[in-house]
């Protein structure tokens, strides 16, 4: 990437652009449909126009929580999403975390409330929310039991516990696909535009 130019995108006054930015570095497999889930933190100022910068995309959101001026976001693909949480592992381990077998919206509302929770310091992270991002259960699980943090095989874009190389593998075509979305929005193409 261009130093130059993402130095110029840093230093911008532009809401849209620097916000088209931080979508491409953090919600790159989303946009480009390798993920059907990411959570980003967005500046309030940010989410006034998300709706706007998505539309067209197939991404709906939600905010999740907010301390200061910041906003926790859960940016999804509908369809896919559902898909992933009737299976019937993942469905499994999340009741077992007290989700309700409620639609997809209650399921959003309960993890919206415990992230509300977890910045009020009213209870811990809700390290569950891996399930609702597409990691795979045996990673959620094995962070969840790695208790002492000594298990942990290698770190990506989530702590690996199992399959080591298959992942890695996974993580460079995400680094490839993070790497196009930062480029093509230099090149001033817009999130609808790099997310067909």
């Amino acid at each position: 990437m261009p130093i130059n130019q993402m130095k110029a995108f840093r230093m911008s006054a532009d809401v849209q652009k620097n916000l088209e930015m931080k979508l491409a570095i953090h919600c790159a497999t989303l946009i480009k449909k390798e993920r059907f889930a990411c959570i980003v933190t967005l500046w309030e100022e940010e989410c006034a126009i998300l709706s706007r910068l998505l539309k067209g995309t197939g991404i709906l959101y939600r905010f999740l929580a907010k301390k200061g001026d910041t906003v926790l976001v859960y940016l999804y693909r509908k369809n896919l999403l559902c898909k992933h949480l009737h299976n019937h592992k993942i469905h499994t381990f999340l009741q077992s975390y007290g989700y309700s077998e409620g639609n997809l919206a209650h399921m959003i509302s309960e993890l919206a409330n415990r992230m509300k929770a977890f910045y009020k310091g009213e209870m811990g992270f809700p390290h569950e929310t891996g399930a609702f991002l597409g990691y795979p259960l045996e990673d959620v699980e094995g962070f969840l039991n790695d208790v002492d943090g000594t298990r942990c095989q290698y770190v990506g874009y989530w702590k690996v516990y199992e399959n080591v190389e298959q992942k890695k593998v996974l993580f460079g075509s995400y680094d490839q696909l993070r790497e196009d979305a930062v480029l093509a929005v230099l090149e001033g193409k817009s999130i609808r535009e790099i997310a067909v």
